[in-house]
């Protein structure tokens, strides 16, 4: 088996759901949301592994003061899943030379991936995920920086503007400085130094 047998297979049944394909990944536009699942092949180039995400383009614009594209890649996602979390909580990959290797890729698409995306279909859905992904975190600035815009656009303006503030304390590099790029943003009043 090979990567562009296992593609061509997910194509055909993600095409008559409203996904379109660039590569290995597929986009499937809803209103502000892009749901987004993405074949990934290994360093070695012997297995797959599935990675799924919704971005939200409102929250993708306060985070990155820019537009998302016309075409989402998942690393941008304002949520990200790896299939193995939606499965056991274990990464899981899938060995190229296996028969059934297209089987367990679109079995896993249809039985964990789509009611993934399905369930990321509102902001409180994607604060929830954020919330069990281990966000606020001082470890993981984007899902954190996702977090606070989300929580700021659900009304809790002052939680938003406290996560960003301890993040831009504690944050190393860029993260420091995109940390205050959002709290203006948002609106928040947080005072220089901090």
């Amino acid at each position: 088996m090979n990567l562009k047998l296992i593609v061509a297979q997910v194509d055909r049944e993600l095409a008559h759901l409203g996904f379109f394909r660039k590569g290995s990944t597929w986009n499937r536009p809803k209103g502000d949301l892009v749901e987004v699942i993405d074949i990934q092949l290994s360093t070695a180039g012997n297995s797959v592994t599935i990675n799924a995400g919704v971005l939200a383009r409102s929250t993708h614009m306060l985070c990155w003061g820019h537009d998302a594209g016309t075409f989402v890649e998942e690393p941008e996602c304002t949520v990200r899943a790896r299939v193995g979390q939606l499965i056991d909580g274990k990464d899981c990959w899938w060995d190229l030379v296996a028969d059934n290797a297209t089987q367990h890729v679109t079995d896993s698409i249809r039985d964990r991936i789509l009611p993934f995306v399905d369930r990321m279909s509102s902001m409180e859905a994607m604060r929830d995920w954020l919330l069990t992904m281990g966000a606020p975190s001082r470890r993981w600035p984007l899902p954190t920086v996702n977090y606070a815009i989300i929580e700021s656009q659900l009304g809790a303006k002052t939680l938003a503007c406290e996560v960003l503030e301890d993040l831009e304390r504690s944050a190393l590099g860029g993260w420091r400085t995109r940390a205050r790029e959002v709290a203006t943003r948002l609106g928040c009043d947080i005072r220089e130094g901090n």
